[in-house]
């Protein structure tokens, strides 16, 4: 195992052994090092890949007040989120969500159903009747909301007067219990059919609920992962750094799109970017051959 993996996975292990719904049984995943063009010499993933194509959806509507951590999330029913400029708009039917721009809203997640869940402050809650509704107190004022199942909702961000980072189970009615800590940023989460994976200290972690913490890859020259989705049915995850889209495939990580990044989603049709720097949410086709 790569040493640099390791490290913050032993500090780790204490308090996620105290918690019952993630234990570490063992660590024993092997780290893939990303450019190594031989390290799973046995993938097909670059012949399952196609040439991406990216057009354009919708651009902002406030040009230059984009928040400086746009939001994108979707729901099961077909509705796609984007938050720009204190707003949230539902971009199927290009309608705010808020009837006055809210510049305080930092981070949401739809449901399955469409509420949307918010964080504000230091406070979880959700939109109705054009307006946020607060309702939980947070740990912090920079916590992250991110749905990882259907029925699932975590919250990450630093934990208070410490240098670590937490991440906690959101139950209904927005109580929520403490998962883990881990000793630095976690830049980005994504869910999977059993867990979900974090990005921190240069790598992406796997979290198997009831069972283990697992790493998963290491980049080593690039800048940190800002966002990720996961895509089942393929088993590829999506990686978004400063200046590229990455695709994780059977063991190899290969480069989709350079100088295009931003915050990802995944939905029925395909693949999201929500551009910080060109404002505008982009649609990425053909990633994989039929």
């Amino acid at each position: 195992m790569d040493e640099r993996l390791k490290k913050p996975l032993i500090a780790l292990a204490v308090p996620l052994m105290a918690i019952p719904a993630v234990v570490i049984l063992v660590i024993a995943a092997k780290v893939l090092m990303s450019g190594g063009a031989d390290a799973v010499p046995e993938s097909q993933a670059l012949e399952k890949l196609g040439k991406p194509l990216v057009s354009s959806v919708v651009r902002s509507g406030t040009p230059g007040v984009v928040a400086s951590r746009p939001s994108l999330a979707s729901d099961s029913i077909g509705g796609l989120y984007v938050g720009w400029g204190g707003n949230i708009v539902e971009v199927r039917a290009n309608r705010p969500l808020l009837t006055a721009p809210d510049p305080g809203v930092t981070s949401f997640a739809a449901t399955p159903d469409g509420l949307v869940v918010t964080v504000r402050g230091d406070r979880l809650g959700y939109v109705s009747g054009g307006a946020v509704q607060d309702r939980v107190r947070l740990p912090s004022a920079k916590m992250r909301v991110e749905r990882i199942a259907a029925d699932r909702l975590i919250l990450f961000g630093p934990a208070v007067s410490t240098r670590t980072w937490a991440v906690y189970m959101v139950a209904k009615g927005g109580s929520y219990s403490k998962l883990f800590t881990f000793p630095g940023e976690i830049g980005a989460v994504a869910g999977t059919d059993d867990g979900f994976f974090f990005a921190a200290f240069g790598g992406v972690y796997k979290v198997e609920f009831g069972k283990r913490v697992v790493p998963v890859l290491y980049l080593p020259t690039r800048p940190g992962v800002r966002s990720m989705a996961y895509d089942s049915g393929r088993r590829a995850l999506f990686l978004s750094t400063e200046d590229a889209v990455y695709v994780y495939l059977e063991g190899r990580l290969v480069r989709l799109l350079s100088k295009v990044s931003g915050t990802l989603g995944l939905r029925h049709d395909g693949l999201y970017i929500l551009s910080e720097t060109r404002q505008e949410l982009l649609k990425v086709d053909n990633i994989f051959r039929s």
